[in-house]
């Protein structure tokens, strides 16, 4: 029996590096439609006396900017320094081609600007690229602290000698390096030219971009070297990619990095905060008093930045909890005129549009003698087996359990599509608001898709003060998150 599936053939391989780098020139094009950002024309595989090819963007102030990109279909090779020094059977090592091009672009005083952008991962601890900066991905100014006697000293004076320079030279062109590795999967790729065409006003979905990158296949194919704005304008039209108005990108990176957060219109990035090596781990802050004080004041910057763009409709990407997409929901919020959206599994989820029809049910049950209500929302799973356990603890302040769930049952797939989780945003909201007339606080626990999340918080108006919860794994109970004032 023949196998169905097996590796890429090598001209498999050979294809889809060429489909990143032509994703990766396509995303870096449509910078072209944002006036703010200053660039001129881009430059397609442009050749020369340098090895910075693959991608040239030029701006109307100096310096231009000069793209090397490397990708590879597994990660058997992750980046190292070694990999800088090692030529690999050529006549020079990646160093040695990226100084040689520093050289050659430079013209007096003004100094090219080079970025290698890879989706190798780079390795764990490695004496060089550990001291890469977080914002800038460049090894300067931190590289040039390291000690002379450590690990890093001695690989950087290898590198130093392996370029036939001192380290004060050496400095000087690694300030000019960008070195942006582990950038993700193609399909990540993909994923991310859909947030710069939303930013644009351009048709966001993958066909769109796929329509995108064909192009600038083509031009390449064609032997187009330069492309600016009016062609990619004309090219826009005549493949009907206009959408509309641009709108804004939020990422928020709870429990996950993501590969390309310069993209998004504004972000936020807490994975350090939390608890654990490993996106599921991630469910504590490792200092539990952060929700508001840390990361909802973030969050809140982030609005003004969005604010700031001009933009009010807001695609919500990034891997979050579901308190956090309801608190996202309730920053962006539809009384204060923002719009939001999600991509919630294969189909886009927005708060605005028609609403469909949803059938709430709902149970109540004493829990204790207090004046706090706690609220289930069980559309994904029902959580009463869960909850109840855990507000036997708090009986002394909570009085009552109310679960809302679907009347059609609960499960992953209950929601049937956008306009009726709209509709159902608003019946939990009416419904919560009713439910909690006479208690001191509500006590939210919720299982439902996170595109729900985000629309309930979105029109989350004149409610009591409320406390959110995420679960901390199977069996393990809740912990509270972010706290809703009243």
């Amino acid at each position: 029996m023949t196998a169905e599936y097996g590796l890429p053939s090598p001209s498999g391989a050979l294809i889809a590096g060429y489909d990143y780098q032509h994703l990766f020139t396509w995303l870096q094009a449509l910078g072209l439609l944002r006036e703010e950002e200053g660039i001129t024309r881009i430059g397609l595989e442009v050749g020369g006396q340098h090895n910075v090819d693959d991608l040239v963007v030029h701006h109307k102030e100096p310096p231009t900017l000069y793209y090397q990109v490397k990708f590879v279909m597994a990660q058997g090779e992750p980046l190292s320094h070694e990999w800088f020094t090692d030529s690999g059977g050529a006549t020079k090592s990646p160093l040695q081609r990226f100084y040689e091009s520093f050289v050659k672009l430079s013209d007096g005083d003004v100094r090219p600007e080079m970025a290698l952008e890879t989706n190798r991962w780079p390795v764990a601890g490695d004496p060089i690229l550990s001291y890469v900066d977080g914002q800038t991905h460049k090894l300067v100014p931190r590289l040039p602290l390291a000690a002379a006697g450590s690990a890093s000293g001695a690989v950087r004076r290898e590198w130093a000698e392996h370029l036939g320079i001192d380290e004060p030279a050496l400095y000087e062109m690694l300030g000019h390096l960008a070195i942006c590795a582990g950038r993700g999967s193609l399909e990540d790729l993909r994923e991310r030219c859909c947030w710069r065409m939303c930013s644009v006003g351009l048709l966001d979905d993958l066909d769109s971009v796929d329509v995108g990158m064909g192009e600038i296949r083509r031009l390449i194919r064609e032997g187009v070297r330069a492309l600016d704005v009016e062609r990619l304008r004309a090219i826009i039209a005549s493949k009907r990619l206009e959408r509309g108005a641009a709108r804004a990108t939020l990422l928020v990176q709870q429990i996950k990095k993501d590969p390309w957060p310069e993209l998004a219109t504004a972000s936020v990035d807490w994975v350090d905060l939390f608890e654990g090596d490993a996106p599921e781990e991630r469910r504590q802050l490792r200092d539990p008093s952060g929700w508001n004080g840390v990361l909802r004041s973030q969050l809140r910057e982030a609005r003004a930045e969005i604010e700031r763009s001009g933009l009010l409709d807001v695609l919500v990407v990034g891997a979050m909890r579901l308190s956090t997409g309801l608190v996202v929901g309730a920053e962006m919020a539809n009384v204060a005129g923002f719009s939001v959206a999600i991509r919630q599994g294969d189909e886009e989820w927005s708060s605005t549009g028609e609403k469909g029809k949803a059938d709430l049910e709902v149970e109540s049950t004493e829990v204790g003698a207090g004046q706090e209500l706690a609220i289930g929302i069980s559309i994904a799973t029902d959580l009463s087996e869960d909850v109840l356990p855990f507000l036997e603890n708090e009986a002394a302040t909570v009085g009552r359990f109310v679960n809302f769930h679907l009347a059609c049952g609960v499960g992953r797939d209950v929601i049937r599509g956008s306009a009726e989780a709209r509709a159902l945003a608003q019946y939990l909201l009416d419904a919560i608001r009713s439910a909690s007339r006479g208690f001191n606080r509500v006590h939210l626990f919720v299982a439902c898709p996170l595109g729900l999340a985000l629309m309930l918080g979105h029109v989350w108006n004149r409610m009591p003060e409320t406390q959110l919860y995420d679960d901390l794994g199977y069996g393990r109970g809740y912990a509270p998150t972010f706290f809703l004032h009243g």
